[in-house]
């Protein structure tokens, strides 16, 4: 993975390496977490998520992952850029009674299993869909306890329920959030379950690990990133994602997710948005090139598998000649830039780009100065539906 940081009108600080070996200090000392740790990725655990993948691609037709937010976007984002050879279904992540009636008729006469995912397990819109689900499987006569896996806390509400039902249950470790999840059971489960090497994954974890995780000096782009990103946030007011590839548009959802959570608080934080190129050019990129000057934007490229195909070759060929384009284009409008450059779109590349983002987010945290494991802000809706209900 490569890292092209096009700075421009932002002038970076004297105190900038000071600033970033603070940040690496504290990412190892106040804010050292089992994701960072990953001592729960032992051999045992991996081996229980391949063996109950390799027992739900055996026994059913389908997968149903119920979640929301970091119980599904991190699985969901590996998953929409490799593809998968086994029907995985993502739902709880909204309150569309007609999206979940279509879902369920598409299920009719299919053989699903339920991965349900709530680290706290009283999950609003979790809890609702999988009420729905667990009706249609009874009226189905479906055998509850062996179609159901639950993802959650230890002493969670609905691993309380899996205890009581003998239900297969794999714990999130108590430090982890569900941003920070992807590489739990949250993630992996539904990646193995998908067809996806969860082995490549893994290796790309330990890649970047000692690449993002055990280097302070000048070599750790995480870093730079996390540094870039923290005085353009001094000045400017959003950062867009921008993705040349269809197949990466939920990788940026999951990105947006974990930095605004992470770091939108105190009146701090970048607002991030994502695009799609050459889609939003005909739109989004008339307000890059020419409108507020409030913007920074990073740009996700991958490079494109070789093919002997001749039209493919070269519209691949174009997207490149359109990406570097688009970068010149828009840092030339006044827009600091960024480029996170893919060699390919894999398990392993994936893994790492997410072990950067996460990273680079907690660097980004101790940057500005506010705790990115808490979302304060995202209790306040809850509180106010629970209000209304009790009306």
């Amino acid at each position: 993975m490569q890292l092209e940081i096009y700075k421009e009108p932002l002038q970076f600080e004297a105190s900038a390496s000071e600033k970033k070996l603070n940040a690496f200090k504290q990412f190892h000392t106040k804010y050292a977490s089992d994701w960072i740790r990953l001592d729960y990725l032992n051999e045992a655990f991996i081996s229980d998520v391949k063996k109950t993948a390799d027992y739900i691609r055996k026994s059913f037709d389908a997968l149903v992952v119920i979640g929301i937010g970091g119980s599904f976007i991190g699985a969901k984002a590996f998953i929409d850029a490799l593809g998968n050879d086994f029907p995985i279904y993502f739902t709880g992540n909204n309150l569309d009674g007609e999206c979940l009636i279509n879902l369920i008729n598409e299920l009719k006469d299919k053989r699903y299993a339920i991965n349900v995912i709530s680290k706290s397990g009283t999950t609003m819109e979790t809890k609702l869909v999988f009420e729905i689900f667990l009706n249609d499987m009874m009226k189905k006569g479906i055998d509850l306890k062996n179609s159901i896996i639950v993802t959650s806390s230890e002493t969670s509400e609905l691993a309380n329920f899996a205890l009581l039902h003998k239900m297969k249950t794999f714990i999130i470790p108590e430090d982890i959030g569900g941003r920070y999840s992807v590489f739990t059971a949250v993630g992996l489960l539904p990646m193995a379950a998908s067809g996806l090497d969860i082995e490549k994954v893994i290796m790309g974890i330990k890649n970047a690990k000692e690449e993002y995780f055990e280097s302070d000096g000048a070599i750790n782009t995480a870093l730079d990133y996390a540094y870039y990103r923290h005085l353009a946030g001094k000045t400017y007011a959003l950062e867009f994602i921008s993705v040349y590839e269809e197949r990466l548009a939920s990788f940026t959802e999951w990105i947006k997710q974990l930095l605004c959570e992470s770091l939108a608080k105190d009146g701090k934080g970048l607002i991030v948005s994502n695009l799609k190129y050459t889609q939003d050019l005909h739109s989004m990129g008339q307000l890059l090139q020419e409108g507020r000057r409030n913007i920074i934007e990073t740009h996700l490229f991958a490079e494109a598998k070789k093919t002997q195909d001749e039209a493919i070759m070269n519209i691949n060929k174009i997207n490149e000649i359109a990406f570097k384009a688009t970068v010149k284009a828009h840092h030339m409008g006044g827009v600091p830039s960024c480029v996170i450059k893919l060699k390919t779109i894999s398990e392993e590349s994936l893994a790492k780009l997410s072990i950067f983002y996460m990273a680079s987010c907690v660097y980004n945290a101790v940057m500005d100065k506010v705790e990115p494991y808490g979302q304060p802000g995202v209790e306040v809706y809850k509180e106010k539906i629970r209000n209304i209900l009790e009306e």
